[in-house]
């Protein structure tokens, strides 16, 4: 019996992606504050999306809670904040190719857009947070190295007490640090003033015997000037943006947050943004 080859027709949704938002109303009501006092129940708005016969739903960034009987209204009011948001969605989903790569899993995208649509200050502190990671991490590495040789070698040395110990011992205890090191370095994102980073510094300095931790991370903080402490500035940032809180990918889109950040610092605007350029530019993904 010969088989009969069915011919394959292209269907008219192929192709096709679609992003619709909703309100969760699954979800236990929540009151906007910026509402208040009004105690009115309202939910949290989701997306939900459909491409190559699969379907996800997912938290909108868009952190603004609506009743039943508000959310058409501020659909069409807000259009532009809707469009922009679904535009980056589509986006990533059409980088992935989902019409032709037969692996293509859109769970995946609800991963990537939550990653490169966390907030702006995270992103940078995330980045900030690798790079003085890698300045420990060698310099941890190459003492590493030292004790295994020295190890191998038997050299020795004397300590504070002027006891002698194998020069191995003395390098493990300082690698042993190195955590320490690390935790307190992460503390200086943060520092509310310049007090605080001298007294940081000075505790640094202290667990170590290595100059070049002190030495690198002072080089780090010189490249990176204003990116220290972003967060009181990113709180005024933040007062002067609307419903989406802007986001390593925005930085990249447009120059609405470069224009802010001018007007709220006056004197180091220029030298923050230059920071940041190249703080977020190295990562690909910023620049979905």
């Amino acid at each position: 019996m010969e088989v009969t080859k069915r011919k394959y027709t292209k269907k008219n949704n192929e192709g096709k992606i679609t992003v619709n938002y909703y309100l969760n109303t699954r979800l236990k009501p929540v009151i906007n504050p910026k509402f208040a006092p009004d105690l009115k129940d309202r939910f949290p708005i989701y997306i939900r999306v459909m491409v190559a016969r699969q379907t996800i739903e997912i938290k909108s960034k868009i952190d603004f809670p609506l009743g039943l009987d508000e959310f058409d209204y501020f659909l069409q009011e807000e259009k532009e904040i809707f469009d922009k948001e679904r535009k980056r969605i589509e986006g990533i989903i059409r980088a992935s190719k989902p019409f032709e790569n037969q692996y293509f899993k859109l769970k995946e995208v609800s991963l990537i857009y939550n990653n490169v649509s966390i907030p702006l200050n995270e992103a940078i502190e995330n980045s900030l947070v690798k790079k003085v990671y890698l300045v420990v991490d060698e310099i941890a590495k190459q003492e590493e190295i030292e004790f295994q040789e020295a190890r191998k070698k038997g050299l020795s040395l004397n300590d504070d007490e002027g006891k002698e110990l194998p020069f191995y011992d003395a390098v493990k205890n300082n690698i042993r640090k190195y955590p320490r090191i690390y935790g307190e370095l992460i503390k200086t994102l943060n520092w509310k003033n310049t007090a605080d980073g001298l007294l940081h510094f000075l505790l640094i300095y202290s667990l170590t015997t290595n100059e070049m931790i002190y030495e690198k991370f002072v080089s780090l903080q010189n490249e990176y000037l204003g990116l220290w402490n972003f967060k009181i500035m990113y709180d005024k940032v933040l007062s002067k943006c609307d419903f989406l809180e802007p986001t390593a990918t925005d930085w990249f889109e447009d120059n609405s947050i470069q224009k802010i950040i001018r007007e709220v610092e006056e004197y180091s605007g220029e030298k923050i943004i230059q920071s940041i350029d190249k703080l977020l530019g190295e990562n690909p993904f910023n620049r979905l």
